[in-house]
């Protein structure tokens, strides 16, 4: 493998510093409630999960899973913080639908309270200040990282190809017909639908993968700007489609927990028609990511395929080794935070996202690479 004294180690650079980014948000986000605060620090914690998925092999387990549920506990603290936050904005945007203004605030309204009681509940300076202190449970880790530096081609090669074909494969299924408002649902036992026709799964996938691509672009200035373009409206599509179905679920959760068809019926049938214009757009935004997969879908496995080579025993694969060693227009290392996320407020926990555009992984929206840079070898599966 190519040796990589000229370009240095810009995953461990880049994993640093999203762990100091995250330590500082966390106590904006649970000491003061600031809202885009909230979303940043959920962001990091998922980035740097990502970052400990691909790096497993080489961490020690205590140490690892020490750092990884504190990763999951700020994540759990600040998920239905950030899920109220952007359920509510969506809501006040209906309000400005007159044949929706109804419901739209009597939801809003719940909603806010629940908003209320739960920052009561959630915000607090003192144990904001201990999680991130906990946070810099990573530089237990950093030193392991740092020996593993000669193994980060590979296993970013390996995991860009597991985390692609596993998307693929969701999104193949899905777009085919299985799983789309109006198509035949496949037959199922008790468990309920086959896991290939859970879209939600389809979402976390897709994350999965975006996180793995960014590191990637951070690692060896992989000329991946046009591909995470790219890729970012088909999860934007999938974010919004998350949203609205999370929309009608609340909407049908609250006028059932309220009683509503006993205490008002108008308001009952308002809010019912709410939650079939909801279902409307999340059917919608699901047939718009289906049609950026037929046009992209190919694109996208080309390039998995063709950057990141796999070759068997160490040796070279098609003649072509790994060259970003000697890359001489390296790309600085990209900011950690929330660049080029959106305003995704969910991940496996179920919550909602805000789809929004944002600058590529490097807090620019340049290509700090072309994109016919030399392809990055990893090992044979």
């Amino acid at each position: 493998m190519a040796k990589r004294s000229r370009r240095g180690f810009r995953l461990g650079a880049y994993l640093d510093e999203m762990v100091s980014h995250l330590r500082e948000r966390v106590p904006l986000a649970l000491g003061e409630g600031r809202e885009k605060a909230i979303h940043e620090a959920r962001v990091a914690t998922r980035r740097l999960k990502a970052g400990l998925d691909v790096l497993r092999p080489v961490l020690s387990d205590e140490p690892r899973k020490r750092f990884g549920q504190t990763l999951r506990n700020l994540r759990r603290r600040l998920g239905p913080l950030r899920d109220l936050d952007v359920m509510i904005g969506h809501f006040e945007k209906l309000k400005a639908e007159p044949a929706h203004a109804r419901a739209a605030q009597w939801t809003v309204d719940i909603l806010a309270a629940r908003r209320v009681a739960l920052r009561t509940d959630v915000l607090d300076a003192d144990r904001a200040a201990r999680l991130a202190q906990k946070a810099g449970g990573w530089w237990a880790l950093r030193a392991e990282v740092e020996e593993a530096r000669e193994a980060v081609d590979a296993l970013l090669s390996e995991a860009a190809h597991t985390r692609f074909d596993e998307f693929a494969r969701r999104a193949d299924h899905l777009a085919a017909g299985e799983g789309v408002a109006g198509a035949p649902l496949p037959a199922t036992g008790a468990a309920g639908l086959a896991d290939l026709d859970d879209p939600h799964a389809l979402r976390i996938a897709g994350k999965a993968l975006r996180y793995t691509l960014e590191m990637a672009q951070a690692e060896f200035g992989a000329g991946l700007t046009k591909t995470l373009a790219t890729f970012k409206k088909m999860q934007d599509a999938l974010g919004s489609w998350h949203d609205y179905a999370i929309m009608a679920h609340t909407l049908l959760e609250l006028s059932v927990q309220t009683q509503l068809a006993l205490h008002d019926g108008v308001l009952q049938r308002d809010v019912m028609r709410l939650a079939a214009l909801t279902l409307a757009r999340a059917d919608a935004d699901m047939r718009k990511f289906h049609r950026l997969w037929g046009l992209s879908g190919a694109k996208l496995r080309k390039v998995v395929r063709e950057r990141f080579v796999l070759v068997a025993n160490g040796g070279e694969a098609g003649g072509q080794s790994s060259e970003f060693g000697e890359d001489k227009t390296p790309s600085p290392r990209p900011t950690p935070g929330v660049p080029g996320e959106g305003e995704h407020a969910d991940e496996e926990e179920g919550g909602v996202s805000e789809s929004r555009t944002g600058p590529g992984p490097d807090g620019s929206g340049e290509a700090p690479a072309p994109e016919g840079a030399p392809p990055i070898v990893g090992p044979g599966v």
